[in-house]
């Protein structure tokens, strides 16, 4: 018996089993160029037995969620995330670096973060105006990357790293001495805004592990005391700077 799938008639019944050359059960193959039978139906495996199913074929619901973007709103505000300033900069130190605008994207992304702590969708269409792209694009590149936060973090960001080296070297104490002084799970932000908490992937940096990042500062070797001395010493001002 052929195991091709069925295919629908043309009543929108389910009908025998066709291919176009050998079929799985290699009982034949259709002469070069053999015309459909009168009814006009595909050749037909003759090692299949025909079958026909009443009714039309039935479909499974969507496996996936729609979403109304095209209805989405923006929050907006009077002053423009990308300033003057910055497209100047952008204009005079990064534009000359690419044949072509897009590849100003990730820098412009980055500025954008590193001034405002993440990159509210308002910056990302005022980045698509500026380098002629369509914000689709922009808001892709963004959301594809882990690097760029697409809503509001604290003012410091503690990252400890989870992949394999920091795991066997003990990770997971440093994760759970930050829970404890700070009162908050891993995503989490601190009532005050003050801290954000995360882990992620390898830093490149395993060979001292355990390792997090405390804003943009690389901590490696760490012992569950040393990463809460660190994070004392951002809210004392002694350490800690932009993300």
């Amino acid at each position: 018996m052929c195991s091709i799938p069925f295919s629908q008639g043309h009543d929108g019944s389910i009908i025998a089993p066709f291919k176009i050359g050998f079929c799985t059960c290699r009982k034949a193959a259709p002469p070069l160029g053999a015309p459909a039978d009168p009814a006009g139906a595909p050749w037909a495996c003759p090692g299949a037995e025909p079958r026909r199913a009443q009714g039309p074929l039935r479909f499974p619901p969507m496996a996936w969620i729609t979403k109304p973007s095209a209805t989405m709103k923006i929050e907006r505000r009077d002053e423009p995330y990308l300033t003057a300033a910055m497209k100047d900069e952008l204009t005079r130190t990064v534009l000359p670096r690419y044949e072509v605008k897009h590849g100003a994207l990730l820098p412009a992304l980055h500025m954008i973060q590193h001034e405002y702590g993440w990159v509210p969708h308002q910056a990302m269409m005022e980045i698509a105006v500026f380098l002629g792209l369509k914000p689709a694009d922009v808001i892709d590149t963004a959301s594809f990357y882990e690097e760029y936060w697409l809503r509001p973090k604290g003012k410091h960001l503690i990252s400890i790293c989870r992949s394999i080296a920091c795991e066997f070297c003990g990770h997971e104490a440093i994760t759970q001495a930050v829970k404890d002084e700070l009162g908050i799970d891993v995503g989490e932000t601190t009532d005050d805004g003050l801290f954000t908490l995360i882990e992620l992937e390898c830093l490149g940096s395993c060979g001292t592990a355990p390792v997090a990042l405390v804003d943009e500062t690389l901590c490696e070797n760490l012992t569950p005391e040393q990463i809460l001395q660190r994070i004392r010493d951002v809210r004392a001002g002694k350490a800690g700077g932009h993300h």
